[in-house]
């Protein structure tokens, strides 16, 4: 999946956290690890990123980490709390393109 992604988007690199939930690393979701690793090798401000999820795991993890959190609605995810929800990448595409149009325009408060 992820040699697909990198093939078909323009995405620089991809992490992956290799351990499951018995090794309790920082890196798997829903722990911010993988986040802030990138965000520190790419000067990344988290504050002004977006996390696309469609699971409570990956909402959780971009809201620990100070993301802007976007669910993507599946049947298996009712009632995660994300600040934006949307059914399509396509649609969260947009809705991130709209929100960076506000945020250049704003007065620096948010509404």
């Amino acid at each position: 999946m992820n040699d697909r992604i990198v093939a078909s988007l323009p995405v620089e690199h991809v992490l992956v956290c290799p351990h499951d939930d018995a090794d309790n690393c920082a890196c798997r979701k829903p722990k911010p690890g993988l986040l802030y690793e990138l965000a520190a090798s790419g000067g990344i401000d988290l504050s002004r990123s977006f996390l696309i999820g469609d699971s409570w795991k990956d909402i959780q993890a971009g809201q620990r980490a100070g993301c802007r959190t976007i669910l993507l609605r599946r049947p298996y995810n009712a009632g995660v709390d994300a600040q934006f929800v949307t059914d399509t990448l396509s649609q969260a595409v947009d809705l991130i393109l709209g929100e960076l149009a506000h945020d250049d325009t704003d007065d620096g408060l948010r509404h």
